[in-house]
């Protein structure tokens, strides 16, 4: 064999080992998601030349020297604002140092040609001359976003769990508290009686206490079990054929005691109800609008306001379905917003002054929350310290088909009394729901003016009207219309209260709110 051929046969295996030795490089940098740079320096460290690899530049987008010059700056001025100073530090310093001790091991983000930063891992080596200054300085990028990633999924799932620790720790705490205040008043109240056995009032008085005392117990222990059905998947919906209209009245009837107890200002309001029969777990929806109350009448001052908005729109879902509505509106105390942030967390209460001696075990939103959730509904939150929150329940119901083609009042023409232009809207809506004509006045004096000129059917005057009685309106009318035209009270407040009063006024009839199709009608 000829030296030529020996020489083209090196140089053959040559080129196949460097052919090797880069498809294996790339599929080093395809494997490590990985590029490489290299730069060169002159005897002063100055750089004379920087080159970035194909591979680093696809990696954040660039496809060629056009779009990704080789330069320094092409690679610096995407570094992330927070990142930059302290990587082009100890880039530099690297560099500098001529005992060749320093090395280059950074992390940080760069800017993607797509606007969307990524991390990497950048490790350089430096090749120096003899006299320590930087000769050839290379060095690989890897991509590390999917670390970062799971690193900072991680560094959550900790902090969470090292939070619900704590504030379990914090119920555990408070709970021991909440349970001993009752208990300690049961056993209070049963220690009096048995002492004055034939003291009938304070024997009364005490079984009185005892009763709230108990009712407060039960309502942790039942909080504390749903708590514990959610965490084992064990809380299920039962729905049935719900009433909107007998839901209401009951949620009505179980806090007018508190509400009155406050001298609270209460009102619940319904318009567009396409469908009063719905399909829903009844005690579920009670449980949650009962809880928003709560809270309401818990954190709203002495004579504050209370709302209960109710109402309906169609559903995406279909002509089955109707998207319906509850609003609890207050203007409380309100909630910091990052309290609002663990509103909806288990075991969460507010760490405030304000709020300490109010007793509860803070389990009763997370709940709720999970109540809604699984009837695929949406629950929302807005709160302002010292303004009031308000509650939002949106619920796409099945429609429970029930004939109402009889309730009909064609024709009839009714007037609504009330200094609350809302909630004279709402009866409005209810009554030409009715197929009857609906007219309206905010103050006792237009109710006046309008009866002398108007026929009215009937005439419907709500109880409290700001400065003015309803009862005292009711008198008042009787003069005009006399003795025979129906007049109705309508209140969301217990009739029992006023009815003597109200009747010997002239009023012939009582209506609860809310002012539902039905409850007009009948």
């Amino acid at each position: 064999m000829s030296v030529e051929n020996e020489k083209m046969d090196e140089l053959a295996e040559l080129k196949d080992k460097l052919r090797r030795t880069q498809e294996a490089l790339k599929i080093m940098h395809e494997t490590l998601r990985s590029g490489m740079w290299g730069m060169t320096f002159d005897e002063q460290a100055n750089m004379t030349s920087c080159t970035w690899s194909d591979e680093f530049r696809h990696m954040i987008g660039y496809v060629s020297t056009k779009d990704f010059p080789d330069k320094l700056e092409s690679w610096s001025d995407l570094l992330h604002p927070e990142d930059k100073r302290a990587v082009l530090k100890e880039f530099e310093d690297t560099i500098h140092d001529f005992s060749g001790g320093k090395t280059y091991d950074v992390e940080y983000r760069l800017r993607t040609k797509n606007g969307v930063y990524r991390w990497f891992h950048a490790a350089g080596r430096l090749i120096r001359r003899e006299d320590g200054s930087p000769e050839e300085y290379i060095g690989m990028f890897i991509d590390i976003t999917d670390r970062k990633t799971a690193q900072e999924r991680l560094k959550q799932a900790l902090q969470q769990a090292e939070d619900a620790n704590k504030a379990k720790s914090d119920f555990l705490s408070n709970m021991s508290h909440d349970i001993r205040t009752p208990m300690n008043a049961i056993v209070g109240m049963s220690t009096i009686a048995s002492e004055h056995i034939d003291d009938k009032e304070r024997v009364k008085d005490c079984l009185h206490k005892i009763n709230l005392s108990s009712k407060q117990l039960l309502g942790l222990i039942n909080d504390v079990l749903d708590m514990s059905k959610i965490e084992s998947g064990k809380l299920v919906m039962n729905p049935t054929d719900l009433s909107l209209s007998e839901t209401s009245e009951s949620i009505c009837e179980i806090i007018r005691p508190q509400i009155n107890l406050k001298n609270q200002h209460f009102d619940i309001t319904v318009h567009n109800i396409i469908s009063e029969h719905v399909y829903i777990d009844g005690v579920r929806l009670n449980q949650v609008l009962l809880n928003f109350l709560s809270n309401a009448m818990k954190f709203t001052h002495e004579r504050g306001h209370i709302l209960v908005d109710i109402y309906q729109e169609p559903s995406l879902k279909g002509d089955g379905y109707v998207k319906t509505h509850f609003i609890v509106k207050d203007d409380g105390i309100g909630m910091s917003r990052e309290f609002q942030k663990r509103l909806f967390r288990a075991f969460e209460r507010e760490d405030n002054l304000r709020i300490q001696k109010t007793q509860g075990t803070g389990l009763g939103m997370a709940i709720s929350k999970h109540i809604i959730d699984s009837m695929g509904g949406v629950i929302e939150c807005e709160s302002e310290l010292g303004v009031g929150t308000t509650f939002h329940v949106a619920l796409d119901l099945e429609r429970v088909a029930v004939d109402d083609s009889h309730m009909k009042l064609t024709g009839l023409k009714i007037l609504v009394v009330d200094d609350n232009r809302d909630l004279c809207l709402t009866a409005i809506d209810g009554i030409q729901r009715l197929d009857a004509i609906g007219e309206y006045c905010m103050t006792e004096r237009d109710a006046l003016e309008k009866v002398r000129v108007n026929d009215y059917f009937a005439i419907l005057v709500d109880y409290r009207m700001g400065n003015s009685n309803g009862i005292e309106v009711i008198k008042n009318l009787r003069k005009i219309v006399g003795k025979e035209k129906p007049i109705c009270l309508i209140s969301a407040y217990d009739s029992a209260e006023f009815e003597k009063d109200a009747r010997e006024a002239g009023a012939t009839g009582f209506i609860p709110k809310p002012l539902f199709k039905s409850t007009l009608y009948h």
